[in-house]
């Protein structure tokens, strides 16, 4: 009984020790490659004995460190056999010591593995240019300075690329300095070079030498500010912001752009010559202190400034753009809205939404709002500035389950805005309104194209004069940052491409827009981290509208799709959305053979609609934002009638007169007082 209990504890003991050893035999065994130099960029292949990395195998955490020195190796991919990774190690920043550096694996499935004296940085690599900045069209001497690197025996000319571009340089004899400085001559006499950071190579005798953004080249630019001139003295004076979506043409190149929020545009990449640059009348009644057509001599390098005061005589109106997000299934969709100011004044109103009935407010759309009245909701705003634009509501909105709201189902939104006088009285003739639909979609490409109404059918149908809401997302699904996105989308030629309003960006952006309908917008110094490093923060957007010619016929078809370049890799193609106009019987006011009116509208709850004349067995309608008929009258007499909505909830109303063949139909805003 002794011997088996004995024999017991010895097995134990057996299996305790072999577990011991196995735990110790998991280490890192290989790193490959295992040295490198400063500017490079390197996959390295991390490989273990006795480990297993499929568990958990994209949290893991890489990094060679010495002393203070950490430099973090992104995860990339894990091998078929589960025992070797592969990790991005960037040298690029020229301050990483050179030496030896320790590994450390931070896993799930085994904790933290670690390798001494892993990796080397060798001492010999760049360090700077100098200059390190200059100007494109200038010819200029450079000096490369080096660390622990002879100069005297480089006989390879060093060159700068970026993309696919490449500017060459010329070894200058005799050499006037030290082993660790190269003089370098270069010429940007070339007009197909673009402007940017470029990195530098230099073919040494231990192999080639990288140096990341060694040199920056700048163009010549016209850059210019547009303004609320409200005095009409020529001079921005405190008060006097900077105005939005302003389209600005160049002359020369035939070329077009847009201000951003502070009223910024700019023209790059021009050559030496005297330049026109116009700003277009697009609101009506307006006028600049300058004139619109100014002309710019660009006679040597740099930036050239011109500015464009503005001063209005329309009074009262409003711009309105309202437009959806993406509508996941079983989620949310969030619904964005843009009231510009068309007056000269600062303004105060009201922005109502509806939403789509099948839909919820969440509780942050109902903390932003002044009120909520069933499907519509009231946001007020003050002091709206003179031809400014203002966001005006975030919401979301939630989504019922897929069971009650299948994938391709339309939700249909609708907002409307007034302004309201001091006595915070409507301003009749001031409203304006603007219809948005989206898909509901459960899965989808981060990179895509989207357009608001998304109108019926495959075709999307929508009534002719329909402006467009275009939306570019685009997301950074690779494994390093991305410093530069550039946006290509080509306009339709049935769209006005002077109406074009930027509504929205996720990050500061320059815009072009050429004479062949090519829009562009570039995205510099973007720096727009990977989804594996940040999934949030990885993505980003563009919002605009734009109108369609008048006169289309019915039937045209807009189609319209973009590329996203990610730095100088191969665009990626968005999806092709479509718009087809076609006549369709309005939501506003309508006569056909039946002359009348209604008011007030907005009303508070009485609507009086007069006819100009009496009429026998006329027939009343009236129908909420979903169709739904909510009253109905029959064989009225009389040229005046009343209707009361006072009982109903706050929103868009429908109301349709019928006599015979006759038809008067109009839309109401309800607004009781809260």
């Amino acid at each position: 009984m002794n011997n088996l209990y004995l024999s017991r504890i010895i097995f134990i003991l057996l299996i305790i020790a072999n577990g011991a050893l196995e735990l110790m035999s998991q280490n890192i065994t290989t790193v490959t490659p295992n040295r490198g130099q400063i500017g490079q960029r390197l996959n390295v292949f991390i490989g273990g004995n006795n480990v297993n990395f499929t568990l958990g195998s994209t949290s893991i955490q890489t990094t060679f460190k010495k002393g203070n020195t950490t430099i973090n190796a992104p995860f990339k991919n894990l091998n078929q056999a589960g025992d070797e990774i592969e990790v991005s190690l960037d040298l690029g920043d020229t301050s990483l010591l050179s030496g030896y550096y320790d590994l450390e694996v931070n896993t799930q499935a085994h904790g933290i593995l670690t390798k001494s004296n892993a990796f080397k940085i060798d001492t010999t690599s760049l360090r700077k240019t100098i200059p390190n900045s200059i100007f494109k069209w200038d010819s200029t001497d450079l000096t490369i300075i080096g660390r622990a690197l002879d100069f005297t025996k480089v006989t390879v000319d060093p060159y700068f690329f970026r993309g696919t571009d490449t500017i060459y340089s010329t070894i200058l004899t005799p050499r006037t300095r030290g082993k660790d400085s190269l003089e370098v001559r270069i010429n940007l006499n070339d007009s197909t070079l673009s402007g940017g950071n470029y990195d530098l190579a230099v073919t040494t005798n231990g192999g080639i030498l990288f140096l990341r953004n060694a040199l920056e080249v700048n163009t010549i630019d016209i850059r210019g500010h547009v303004y609320l001139d409200k005095n009409t003295n020529g001079i921005q004076d405190p008060g006097e912001h900077g105005l939005q979506s302003f389209h600005i043409t160049h002359l020369n190149g035939n070329r077009f752009t847009f201000s951003d929020i502070n009223g910024d545009f700019v023209f790059q990449d021009l050559d030496t010559t005297t330049h026109q640059v116009r700003i277009n009348h697009r609101y009506g009644s307006y006028t600049t202190s300058s004139s619109d057509t100014q002309f710019v001599v660009v006679d040597s390098i740099g930036y050239f400034d011109i500015k464009y005061g503005v001063n209005t005589i329309n009074n009262d109106r409003l711009l309105l753009r309202s437009y959806a997000g993406r509508a996941r299934c079983n989620e949310f969709v969030y619904y964005r809205n843009f009231v510009r100011n068309l007056g000269f004044e600062s303004e105060s109103g009201v922005l109502v939404f509806v939403k789509d009935s099948i839909l919820t407010y969440d509780s942050t759309a109902i903390n932003q709002a002044d009120s909520v009245k069933g499907d519509s909701l009231f946001l007020s705003f003050d002091n709206l500035g003179g031809l400014s634009w203002k966001f005006q509501g975030f919401l979301r909105c939630n989504l019922p389950s897929i069971s009650v709201l299948p994938i391709g189902s339309v939700l249909n939104g609708y907002a409307y805005a007034y302004l309201v006088d001091s006595a915070n009285i409507i301003v009749p003739g001031s409203d304006t309104s603007y219809m948005n639909s989206t898909i509901v979609r459960c899965s989808y490409d981060p990179n895509d194209k989207q357009v608001s109404p998304v109108g019926r059918d495959s075709l999307g149908y929508i009534e002719k004069g329909t402006p467009l809401i275009y939306t570019i997302r685009f997301q950074n699904t690779g494994n390093d940052t991305a410093y530069r996105v550039q946006l290509i989308d080509t306009l339709s030629n049935n769209l006005d491409w002077n109406t074009i309003e930027i509504l929205d960006a996720s990050h500061s952006y320059v815009s072009d827009l050429t004479a062949s309908g090519i829009l562009t917008f570039t995205f510099e110094n973007i720096f727009l981290v990977d989804s594996t490093t940040n999934e949030p923060e990885s993505n980003g957007h563009i919002t605009f509208s734009i109108n369609p010619k008048i006169n289309l016929i019915d039937s045209t078809i807009v189609s319209n799709r973009a590329a996203i370049y990610f730095d100088f890799n191969p665009p990626i193609i968005t999806n092709t959305v479509l718009s087809t106009y076609i006549t369709i019987t309005s939501l506003e006011e309508k006569s056909e053979g039946l002359n009348a009116f209604a008011y007030p509208n907005p009303s508070n709850g009485i609507i009086v609609l007069k006819m100009e004349k009496v009429l026998e067995n006329t027939n009343l309608s009236v129908k909420d934002i979903n169709g739904k008929e909510v009253y109905r009258e029959l064989n009225i007499q009389g040229n005046n009638i009343r209707i009361d909505l006072s009982s109903f909830s706050n929103g868009i109303y429908f109301i349709e007169l019928t006599s015979g063949n006759l038809r008067y139909s109009n839309k109401v805003v309800l607004q009781k007082n809260k």
